[in-house]
């Protein structure tokens, strides 16, 4: 298909959604932003971070410090709110679960039903799964 017989049509983005380190919505990520907020933390205590701290480690199996951008309570997952029970969440992927939080949030009850019969989710994220898993 050549370029001149392409058709366009106009598309309208009716929300947005994010969730970082101390931000749990797009506008609380713009303010951090325009704050200046240093968003770099300790891991929750229940990560277990010191298991795969090694300062010393020239292998690049160990990490060399705990801090990091780390959304601790931000990461927490109501099942029961998307209809899921919770005893089918073991051995679901944390990072799905997430997405599909983030996927529902912009999608409010002042939408316009119409705009819901034909949308799209467009996704990007980025995790660092470095020791996420244990050894």
């Amino acid at each position: 298909m050549s370029n001149s017989s392409r058709t366009h049509s106009d598309i309208a983005i009716v929300g947005m959604a994010c969730v970082f380190p101390k931000a749990p919505d797009a506008p609380t990520y713009w303010s951090n932003i325009l704050d200046k907020v240093d968003a770099v933390g300790q891991p929750a205590a229940a990560w277990g971070a010191e298991r795969y701290l090694d300062p010393e480690d020239q292998s690049g199996e160990r990490i060399y410090t705990t801090a990091g951008g780390f959304l601790n309570e931000l990461y927490a997952f109501d099942a029961l709110e998307f209809g899921i029970m919770p005893s089918s969440l073991d051995g679901g992927e944390p990072d799905h679960f997430l997405a599909l939080k983030v996927a529902r949030d912009p999608m409010n009850p002042s939408t316009e039903r119409q705009l819901l019969l034909a949308f799209g989710v467009i996704t990007g994220f980025l995790v660092w799964r470095f020791a996420v898993r244990g050894k």
